[in-house]
C-alpha cells in the first residue's frame, strides 16, 4: 500500500497509510489489511497482559511498571512489544507471562482481548500533552509523521485527518468509550496519565490488585522510586533502553520518549490564539460524543 499525504495551504504535510477510510503511522507494514487482520485474529494466552495508550500517553512509564510488578524486580527493560511493529510470529514463540503493547483503537484490538479473555490497561493523558510531546517526539524521527510547524500540528492533530492508530485522538476516544460502556466482558483497569504523576504509589498498588500480584509495601515502593522520571529517564539512556525494532525510525534504536514527564507543558508550547482554537474545538466534538473524561488541564 503506497505512502499517502496530505499539504495545507501553508505546506505543512502529514504522511500515512490508509486502509478501510482508517489513517495510520507511515511507519506500519506495508500491507496494512494483513497487519490489521493479523492483530485482530491474535490467539492470546490467559495470563497476557495489553497496556493500550495513545502516542505519547506514558506508555514506557506504565509499562516499565507492569514489568516490575509481574516479574518481582526493578529492573528496567526499555519498549514493549508493540503489536502494530513487532514481528507477530516471532511474538508467539515468547515465554509467559507476556505483556505487549497497542497504540490501535478499539475495533482494532485483538478479539480475544474484547471477549475479556486478558487483562487490559488503558491509558489516557490530556490530549493538549499529548499533542506537545507527540510533536517534539515525531521530530526527531527518521521517517517523519509530519513535516512544518507546531501550528500546522495543531491544526493537523484537530481536524478529522491525523493518522496513527486508526483514528484521529477523538476517535480513538469515542470509540474506547463507547467500548467500555457497552462491552461488559472487557477485563480493563483505565488509568489517567495526571494521576499517575499525583499520587504514583496508590496507581501502583491498584494496578498490583488488578495484575492479581501480591507484594509488600516495602517492594512497591521501591516500584515507585525506579520508574521515577529522572530513573527511567536514566536507564533509557543505557543499552537497556536499545531495541532492534526501531532500528529504521531512529539512528541508535533508542526513542526519544523522555521528554520532559509533567502536566501542563503545553502552556510553554501553546500561543493564546493555538489554545483558544484547541478549546473551542475540543468542547464541540467532545460535547457532539457526549463524553466527559474530565482531564486535568492544569
Amino acid at each position: 500500500m503506497d505512502l499517502s499525504s496530505i499539504t495545507d495551504s501553508e505546506g505543512n504535510t502529514m504522511k500515512f497509510r490508509q486502509y478501510q477510510g482508517r489513517k495510520f503511522h507511515p511507519n506500519i507494514e506495508e500491507n496494512v489489511s494483513h497487519r490489521i487482520q493479523s492483530i485482530s485474529s491474535l490467539k492470546t494466552r490467559p495470563d497476557d497482559v495489553m497496556l493500550c495508550t495513545y502516542p505519547k500517553s506514558g506508555t514506557h512509564w506504565v509499562f516499565n511498571i507492569i514489568h516490575m510488578l509481574r516479574s518481582h524486580n526493578l529492573q528496567y527493560v526499555g519498549s514493549p512489544d508493540v503489536l502494530e511493529y513487532i514481528d507477530l510470529d516471532k511474538m508467539n514463540l515468547k515465554d509467559s507471562p507476556r505483556t505487549y503493547h497497542t497504540h490501535m483503537t478499539f475495533p482494532l484490538i485483538p478479539e480475544e482481548a474484547k471477549q475479556g479473555k486478558i487483562k487490559v490497561i488503558h491509558v489516557l493523558r490530556n490530549p493538549k500533552d499529548v499533542l506537545c510531546s507527540f510533536y517534539n517526539y515525531q521530530n526527531r524521527m527518521n521517517n517523519k509523521l509530519f513535516q512544518g510547524t507546531f501550528d500546522g500540528f495543531v491544526n493537523f492533530f484537530l481536524s478529522d485527518e491525523f493518522p496513527h492508530c486508526g483514528g484521529t485522538w477523538f476517535t480513538y476516544m469515542k470509540e474506547w468509550t463507547e467500548a467500555k460502556m457497552a462491552n461488559k466482558h472487557l477485563n480493563i483497569l483505565t488509568l489517567y496519565y495526571e494521576d499517575l504523576v499525583r499520587d504514583l504509589f496508590s496507581n501502583v498498588v491498584n494496578l498490583a490488585k488488578f495484575l492479581e500480584v501480591e507484594h509488600d509495601v516495602v517492594f512497591l515502593r521501591q516500584v515507585v522510586e525506579a520508574v521515577s522520571f529522572d530513573n527511567l529517564k536514566s536507564k533509557h539512556a543505557t543499552d537497556s533502553g536499545i531495541k532492534d525494532t526501531w532500528m529504521d525510525w531512529i539512528k541508535d534504536g533508542r526513542l526519544p520518549i523522555y521528554h520532559k514527564g509533567k502536566v501542563g507543558s503545553w502552556k510553554e508550547a501553546f500561543t493564546v490564539a493555538q489554545n483558544e482554537k484547541f478549546d473551542a474545538v475540543y468542547k464541540e466534538k467532545m460535547s457532539a460524543m457526549n463524553i466527559d473524561p474530565a482531564f486535568i488541564f492544569k
